[in-house]
């Protein structure tokens, strides 16, 4: 494993902690600290140092690369479910999330990053890690951004209480999660299979195709649940939305309309039931 330097944790570990909360708030966490940037700041700041510290604690004990991801996804999870005060859905798919996007921006990266090594840090695989960072920051900020218009926040599925959802929404969220967590596990076996393959110096031309093409699958299949569980919660909240009483929906139109919006949607209705009589 990389030895993280002061200097390394300073530039690298601190701004890839704190993108790595604000990606796991803006998509799961139902309602953000808004009005009160102080106490924002104070959560923000705990849950990186606290981070930084494990992970660094994490480092020490594993020397491969799946244990200590494994490790850190935890150490999110628990970051979530402790410091932000998530239910164990919102911090398991938060803590799933950061991971995972953390794992798939270094690796789709690997070739870049291995042009800079060769041409200027031949000697030294990590030594190009600080250069390297802020490029790796600006695509987790460009990830971010579109995290903020399409998450999974206020879904009530990820809300609600465990106890009220039906068995058929327990399963789905349950079959969700786990299919995110062996994609990240997948990709974090792909991940030290080239750290070693890049560290041992080991010729991989006679396989390289299919070392690439079982990266970008597992990227699409991780991307397709994520969509696939985006839609799916937004039908279902759809869904109940519709299922809304007529009492319900006669005061909701009632308040929001003046008389002659009434009056206009009465006659409409009116019309409407001759021409089903007729």
């Amino acid at each position: 494993m990389e030895t993280m330097t002061f200097l390394k944790i300073l530039i690298v570990a601190v701004p890839e902690a704190v993108m790595g909360v604000l990606v796991g708030l803006v998509t799961c966490r139902s309602s953000l600290s808004k009005n009160n940037y102080k106490a924002f700041a104070l959560k923000l700041a705990l849950s990186v140092f606290g981070l930084i510290g494990l992970v660094y604690i994490s480092r020490k004990v594993f020397s491969g690369m799946v244990p200590h991801t494994l490790t850190s996804l935890l150490i999110f999870c628990a970051t979530f479910k402790l410091v932000w005060e998530m239910n164990y859905r919102q911090s398991i798919l938060a803590a799933g999330i950061t991971v995972f996007i953390m794992g798939a921006l270094d690796i789709s990266t690997i070739p870049i990053y291995n042009m800079i090594v060769e041409k200027y840090y031949p000697d030294d695989y990590f030594a190009a890690g600080i250069v390297f960072t802020p490029f790796l920051r600006l695509l987790h900020i460009l990830i971010f951004m579109v995290f903020t218009k399409y998450n999974l926040r206020d879904n009530e599925i990820l809300t609600m209480e465990w106890e009220t959802l039906t068995k058929y929404l327990k399963t789905g969220i349950t079959v969700v999660i786990t299919a995110m967590l062996w994609s990240i596990l997948s990709m974090m076996n792909y991940s030290d299979l080239n750290y070693k393959i890049a560290l041992h110096k080991i010729d991989t031309i006679a396989v390289d195709t299919n070392i690439k093409l079982f990266f970008w699958i597992d990227m699409g299949y991780f991307v397709f649940i994520l969509i696939l569980a985006y839609y799916i919660f937004q039908y279902i909240k759809t869904k109940k939305l519709m299922g809304i009483s007529p009492e319900q929906l006669l005061k909701a139109i009632k308040k929001k309309s003046t008389k002659k919006e009434l009056a206009g949607y009465i006659k409409i209705l009116q019309e409407d039931c001759k021409e089903e009589g007729s």
